[in-house]
């Protein structure tokens, strides 16, 4: 999925062409980016909830937080990264737990 981004936003190329362009070591430099500023659309969902946000707040004395202005489907993702998380440190906790038990 990752070489089908690269096509559509940055080289504006067929994915068969990039493969035959881009080393595996030029491939991991651009996911290492991508990490670090999202190439494409994702972040489009925050800067609109944030300009909604702002223009909300010059009408409406109540303060609406930017985060009540995002997409459903955003807030499902967060909320599934969140429950992952939660469920990483339960187990850790769980382990460590465990571990002392048995000193």
């Amino acid at each position: 999925m990752f070489l089908f981004k690269l096509a559509r936003y940055v080289f504006h190329r067929p994915v068969r062409e990039i493969e035959q362009m881009l080393d595996s070591r030029e491939i991991t430099e651009w996911r290492t980016y991508d990490k670090i500023d999202p190439i494409g659309n994702d972040r489009l969902d925050y800067l609109f909830s944030d300009l909604k946000h702002h223009i909300l707040s010059m009408f409406v004395e109540k303060d609406i937080p930017w985060r009540d202005m995002l997409p459903p489907w955003v807030e499902s993702e967060a909320q599934k990264q969140a429950d992952k998380t939660g469920q990483m440190q339960q187990s850790i906790l769980k382990s460590i737990t465990l571990n002392k038990g048995d000193k």
